[in-house]
């Protein structure tokens, strides 16, 4: 029952009804941490943008015909990771910046999000680390978890979304019962490649997933050493100012701004897992009965497989060949075996949904 906000050093910064509004700090508000910034206004700041942040920012998509709307992505995850509301979205997500190497700035810009918001408020677990009912305890209470360079270790879907999404999950500190509690943290990763998922990337994890794409190298002479710290500590006006912006937007639209470009990333997500595991996986494209007795023409399935693939943006040059398609069913634990009919190859244990896609 706690309103949307957050106390600062001169008072509670309520986003409850749309507005930003600075009241007195008061016991409802039911607030356990404070941000060490005074709130000074949506006017208060100059109409130029300060200039670390603003280094930062254009610096690292300089030339990204997509800056505009990455910056806005920015300002409402700094808003959700301060003021909370993360399972108040039509669809919470989890963020990964991606980005191959090092020096092109995920690291920082998460760095500056999770500067900003107070110890009390948030956990560093990877999404492997979720799947420990010992550690998952960090993550209650949290607005924000982050971890960096994620990719080391595969995902288990399940207990992922479940924390995507703020489904009950039980944590169990040690000597101690096990308890409950729904996650209400907003999730952001940074890695240099795609991690795995041990269980296959189904639609329900593919729908609650946003990765980010920081493309530019920055050149040596425009590095600023320890820039997010500096940013924190000397420009956390403007940061709040960002968080405010966002949140508000948020509060207007109910879902983060996405890249188109983000879209592409997830296809390219899909084919490194296994593209035909994912499609398998998926309720809209296909229905699985290993008890069922009746063939299904592999062709079929790779025209059905085809469309899939062009409705979840994989290109054409990443889609496997008819070969290679049925060599992977053949591998696949979730269908019947392939064998050879007097019409072809067949597959047993699923049954092909409708063609068309809404």
């Amino acid at each position: 029952g706690a309103p949307i906000g957050i106390s600062c050093k001169n008072g509670f910064l309520s986003l409850e009804d749309g507005n930003v509004i600075l009241v007195p700090h008061a016991p409802e508000q039911k607030c356990l941490a404070c941000l060490p910034v005074e709130w000074r206004g949506t006017e208060a700041l100059p109409p130029e943008k300060h200039v670390l942040i603003d280094q930062l920012l254009n610096g690292v998509f300089q030339d990204d015909p997509e800056t505009a709307e990455k910056i806005a992505l920015i300002e409402e995850l700094l808003g959700l990771a301060v003021f909370g509301g993360t399972m108040s979205l039509a669809r919470p997500k989890a963020v990964v910046f991606i980005g191959p190497g090092a020096e092109n700035g995920k690291s920082q810009v998460l760095e500056v999000i999770a500067g900003l918001v107070p110890e009390a408020f948030k956990s560093n677990l990877s999404p492997a680390q979720v799947g420990d009912e010992k550690l998952v305890l960090a993550l209650d209470g949290a607005r924000l978890n982050h971890a960096d360079e994620i990719a080391g270790k595969a995902i288990y879907s399940e207990r992922f979304k479940s924390i995507i999404t703020g489904q009950s999950v039980t944590g169990r500190s040690l000597y101690s019962k096990g308890r409950s509690f729904r996650p209400e943290a907003l999730n952001i990763f940074s890695a240099n490649t795609f991690p795995a998922f041990t269980d296959g990337m189904d639609a329900g994890v593919r729908r609650r997933l946003l990765p980010v794409g920081f493309n530019r190298i920055i050149p040596e002479g425009e590095q600023i050493p320890k820039i997010a710290e500096k940013i924190v500590e000397h420009e956390p006006h403007a940061l709040l100012l960002m968080a405010v912006r966002g949140s508000l937007r948020l509060l207007k639209i109910g879902a983060l701004t996405e890249p188109a470009s983000s879209k592409l990333l997830l296809a390219e997500w899909v084919v490194m897992n296994d593209p035909v595991e994912a499609w398998l996986l998926d309720p809209d494209a296909v229905q699985l009965d290993k008890s069922s007795t009746k063939n299904v023409l592999t062709k079929h399935a790779y025209r059905n497989f085809r469309v899939w693939c062009d409705h979840e943006g994989i290109q054409r040059v990443q889609q496997m060949t008819r070969t290679k398609f049925t060599q992977a069913l053949r591998r696949s634990k979730l269908v019947g075996p392939v064998k050879h009919t007097n019409r072809g190859s067949a597959v047993t244990g699923l049954i092909l949904k409708p063609e068309s896609r809404t």
